[in-house]
């Protein structure tokens, strides 16, 4: 039986896509590969002389067998908002609408890691009302190219472990909008050139002195992969990345100008008047198809700074990240706290206020000498004293301060150590630092040929409803209550310290997801003899034990905080004296 025409006819379009896709996706794919096989944990540049050679050859086929226009990435129809037309909620919060929906958005990076791929990408932190359906684009704006913005499709995932429902309002859940630039350096000429650098390439590498080729040279795969563009006429350029200024948000649109005009009806908060516009064009009566042409203009609403830190050597050991704090605090409590970790060999902390009370003049003490980074991060809905949905909107927001404070020091430290208020990591034993102690500990895993990602520490509570010692002074909590729980299995209210290269989304105990290039490291939990984090809080809801009273069954006596004592108590008094 002989098959239909038009069947035989899409076939065979069929079978010519996908051998058109393989062979532009086979370049990149290649190189990709061989990232994966070399891939350094610091970098990607270290290639040996046997390698050379073949990659110069698959980086002219891209060059001679790919080429585009770079207006392709351009949107000159959508023009650069301004700060008039940008609409701030809570003091802090961006938002973007489309008509029920509203997005929130928080803070951008430039995260150009080398374990997140082989071209950097923006990552926007926000909060939104219906996300997992969301259709992103990133406006993605240059100083160099201040009128017109390289518009990208966005991923979004879902990052945060808790999304709620509010009345009139609907789920909001956090979300992280990843965009992928199609380039990744600039080479400095007569003119501004865009050029993304391949395993420290230069232009002068992808011609021979025989190809009589002096046109500017465009290479982009598919999907907005790779952009390279070099000048011969002058090879000697200067090279520094290419980093974006600004970031805006839109929703479903293309970088395109339609045919005909969609009925939208998006609200603009400024100028009460349609989000979308349309302009007729004039009418061209010598045409010889008389059409009337429609260009859509898209009104942005969002402009958000592109955050950018980078640092060849880090500056410190280790900076701490605390989830976004709330409620009342005793300033001994935290000035013990700080003490610690300060102790142990934390120069940064990291701090996110949502309601914090009666510890203001503390933190300014610490801001003032540089150890505290406060940053305010209120619920975009708002939070009164009495807000029924307080607890809900305090845990709305925890994975995007932990993921703002983990983006903020990509390159800036070399370990995050992942706590809350009410929690110490203490070493044991002969170990009295963190440098120490993760020294003693990957000299103890099995797989020391494997980078480590984090140290992972088992949780142990040290209940204040636990006998406290009498002879103690009540300003300090870590010396009078010496009794605790058992320590529970891993992953069970555990926490970590451990290196931001590696961390795609960090929640308040681990790193929840990785980074998709993370080359085989590992994760090591810290022997009980080594470490232990003590959590000191009143017995709660458990969710993977049985009750409180089991736990009270397992109360033991465990003096290791008081090696520390007498430092730590000068330095305390010391610093409350200072705020008298």
């Amino acid at each position: 039986m002989k098959r239909p025409l038009y069947k035989k006819l899409l076939y065979l379009v069929t079978i010519n896509a996908a051998l058109l896709y393989s062979i532009q996706q086979w370049p990149i794919k290649l190189l990709t590969s061989y990232s994966n096989q070399n891939l350094n944990f610091m970098n990607f540049n270290d290639i040996n002389e046997n390698n050379l050679t073949a990659i110069k050859s698959i980086k002219r086929f891209v060059v001679k067998k790919i080429l585009i226009d770079t207006n392709a990435l351009a949107c000159s129809h959508v023009p650069r908002p301004s700060i008039e037309d940008v609409e701030i909620t809570e003091g802090r919060w961006q938002v973007d609408r489309q008509g029920y929906e509203k997005l929130y958005l928080y803070s951008s990076f430039y995260d150009d890691r080398p374990l997140a791929g082989t071209l950097p990408t923006i990552r926007v932190l926000t909060m939104a009302t219906n996300g997992k359906r969301m259709d992103v684009y990133c406006h993605v704006w240059f100083d160099d190219y201040s009128d017109e913005a390289f518009v990208i499709r966005a991923d979004v995932q879902e990052t945060g472990m808790n999304s709620f429902i509010y009345e009139y309002v609907g789920r909001i859940g956090e979300f992280t909008i990843s965009c992928q630039l199609p380039f990744k350096y600039l080479h400095i000429t007569d003119d501004p050139v865009l050029v993304r650098k391949l395993y420290n390439s230069s232009c002068d590498e992808f011609f021979d002195e025989v190809d009589n080729e002096n046109e500017l040279k465009i290479v982009h795969t598919e999907h907005e992969k790779t952009l390279l563009v070099c000048n011969k006429r002058n090879i000697n350029e200067k090279k520094h990345k290419f980093i974006p200024r600004y970031v805006s948000l839109s929703r479903g649109v293309l970088c395109k100008t339609p045919k005909q005009p969609k009925q939208s009806r998006g609200f603009n908060h400024l100028e009460k008047n349609f989000f979308y516009h349309y302009q007729k064009q004039q009418h061209n009566p010598t045409s010889p198809h008389p059409v009337n042409n429609v260009t859509k203009t898209i009104y942005l609403t969002t402009l958000l700074p592109v955050y950018y830190d980078f640092h060849e050597e880090p500056l410190h050991e280790f900076s701490i990240c605390v989830a976004n704090g709330h409620d009342r605090y005793e300033s001994y409590q935290l000035l013990e706290w700080f003490e610690f970790y300060k102790l142990m060999g934390v120069k940064e902390f990291y701090l996110y206020n949502t309601s914090y009370i009666g510890v203001e003049s503390l933190f300014k003490y610490y801001q003032s000498k540089g150890t505290l980074l406060m940053s305010q991060i209120p619920h975009p809905l708002g939070l009164e004293p009495r807000d029924e949905k307080k607890i809900e909107k305090i845990r709305n927001l925890r994975t995007i301060s932990l993921n703002d404070c983990m983006m903020r020091n990509m390159y800036r430290s070399k370990y995050l150590v992942v706590v809350d208020h009410d929690e110490f990591i203490v070493p044991r034993g002969d170990v009295t630092n963190f440098h120490d102690l993760l020294l003693r500990a990957e000299k103890r895993a099995k797989e020391r040929d494997r980078p480590v990602m984090s140290y992972g520490f088992l949780n142990t509570y040290f209940f204040l409803s636990f006998k406290p010692d009498k002879y103690k002074s009540n300003n300090f909590r870590t010396f009078r209550f010496l009794y605790r729980t058992i320590s529970l299995p891993p992953y069970t209210a555990s926490k970590s310290i451990l290196s931001p290269l590696y961390c795609f989304n960090l929640m308040n105990h681990y790193c929840y997801t990785r980074l998709p290039l993370y080359n085989g490291s590992i994760s090591i939990f810290v022997s009980e003899d080594l470490a232990l984090s003590q959590h000191y809080r009143f017995c709660g809801k458990f969710y993977l034990f049985e009750t409180c009273t089991q736990l009270h069954n397992t109360k033991m006596r465990d003096e290791t905080m008081l090696k520390f004592e007498k430092v730590i108590r000068e330095n305390v008094y010391k610093v409350a004296a200072m705020l008298e």
